[in-house]
């Protein structure tokens, strides 16, 4: 407040002349000029209920920065030195006396009238006036430090510090609770495409990290066929969902091939090997086993990227394994789970992105072609039988463990309410059926897939060559 009184004390008067330089007719002008008269007037009638009783003894507090200017700039003549209001605050500011906390209120009341007045004489916007704006060239009078801060006036600048401050502190102490309270709520309303942010060193995958938000964690398995032949720091996953699956699946990956399983059948054994770098000492010939797709996933890096096999069935033959999880709503249960939206509506996106696991990074085998399913997988990792094993080793297990299909009359009313139900899972078997077909041309025998990463004799020729 210490910048408006010498703001104030200056337009007590007209600018001081400069010397020789006559101001009599511009005085005389406004002398005679009955519009200035008229404003002149109205501006004092305005604030006729000012206090202009100042005192000026009583003192207790001492603001500095109200300090005034020297008593020799406040003599200065002007038509309304007759005010009370600017007397007393002419002989204040004479005195350099500083004005009390208790005092700023009529103070600014006083400021107010006696600007007003002396902007009617320069023909200048009021400050309070919507057009005297906080970055206005007239308020450089008031704080001449506005320019420096973007034309911001002290007030407007302790203000924002004032709330930045506090939005400060509040973020501080609140944040870390907040935040994850937000997300989980916008992601339970399936709040637009609310998917992951996008965080180097985790979000990583076969694509730039600005395709990695809607499949991920899905991006760090190798595309079944794109991504051929097979690294030997690959990783090979199969992928359970139903109690046969996992009985013969188990059976024939430890009888016939003899490989090693890595069993993850709980969250905190998938935490501990995602803690441990599991995947970094595992070859083709470890075999991770788990029904939770989307958390085996994040175990895998980088440097070892993982390769799925799973079978699929229709819905109506579903038999989940007790580790699979429960979802509030119970109709389309796999594209719930492979698109992670566990409760509430789901559309064609969640769809699209169940489809994709299967036909982008599944070799997929089938429950009613489960021999013909396992042995192109054998073929496809490069796998052996054990000594003395052969594909009746795969047949006996196959039809020891093997269910029987369900069949229902598509015209009954119970297979119209469960395909209704249930319609967006039908529609991933039927995704899975066809890329099990197109996998018969695409899946290639592992030693296939290593004679043609080899280089022709025209590539090394023009090698050779360079």
């Amino acid at each position: 407040r210490g910048r408006p009184l010498r703001r104030v004390r200056g337009r007590l008067g007209p600018a001081e002349a400069a010397p020789g330089e006559d101001t009599t007719a511009t005085a005389q002008e406004m002398a005679h000029d009955p519009k200035n008269d008229e404003q002149l007037q109205q501006q004092q009638q305005r604030h006729v209920d000012c206090d202009y009783s100042i005192p000026l003894k009583s003192l207790d507090g001492d603001l500095s920065s109200l300090a005034p200017m020297s008593g020799a700039a406040a003599h200065t003549s002007h038509a309304s030195s007759n005010n009370p209001a600017i007397s007393a605050l002419t002989a204040r500011m004479d005195a350099e006396v500083p004005f009390q906390t208790s005092e700023l209120s009529t103070f600014d009341a006083c400021i107010e009238a006696a600007d007003a007045m002396a902007a009617n004489d320069s023909g200048r916007t009021p400050r309070n006036s919507s057009g005297g704006g906080g970055g206005g060239g007239s308020n450089n009078n008031y704080d001449s430090d506005a320019a420096a801060y973007g034309g911001f006036d002290r007030k407007t600048r302790q203000r924002i510090c004032q709330v930045s401050f506090a939005t400060v502190v509040f973020l501080y102490c609140f944040g870390p609770t907040l935040v994850p309270k937000i997300k989980k709520f916008l992601k339970s309303q399936n709040f637009g495409d609310f998917v992951p942010s996008v965080k180097d060193g985790k979000f990583m995958g076969r694509y730039p990290n600005s395709l990695l938000t809607l499949f991920y964690p899905y991006t760090l398995l190798r595309d079944i066929v794109l991504d051929q032949p097979i690294a030997e720091s690959d990783v090979p996953f199969f992928w359970y969902v139903h109690k046969s699956d996992y009985e013969i699946g188990k059976k024939v990956l430890t009888d016939c091939y003899g490989l090693t399983l890595v069993e993850l059948k709980d969250y905190d054994s998938i935490e501990k090997a995602q803690r441990m770098n599991i995947v970094s000492g595992l070859s083709r010939q470890h075999v991770i086993m788990s029904p939770h797709i989307r958390q085996v996933c994040e175990i895998f890096t980088m440097d070892n990227f993982g390769r799925m096999f799973a079978f699929f069935r229709h819905p109506l033959d579903y038999e989940l394994v007790p580790e699979m999880p429960t979802f509030p709503d119970k109709d389309n249960y796999l594209t719930r789970l492979l698109s992670d939206v566990h409760e509430g509506p789901i559309e064609y996106k969640q769809l699209g992105i169940a489809k994709k696991v299967v036909y982008v990074t599944t070799l997929v085998g089938k429950i009613d072609r489960m021999v013909d399913s396992i042995i192109r997988w054998g073929k496809y990792w490069g796998w052996s039988f054990e000594p003395g094993k052969d594909e009746s080793c795969v047949v006996d297990i196959v039809d020891k463990y093997n269910p029987e299909e369900t069949y229902i009359d598509h015209e009954s009313e119970e297979w119209k309410k469960f395909y209704q139900d249930n319609l967006l899972d039908c529609q991933l078997f039927e995704q899975s059926d066809a890329a099990w077909r197109g996998q018969i041309q695409t899946a290639i025998p592992y030693d296939i897939q290593l004679k043609r990463a080899e280089p022709s004799e025209d590539e090394e020729e023009d090698e050779d060559e360079e």
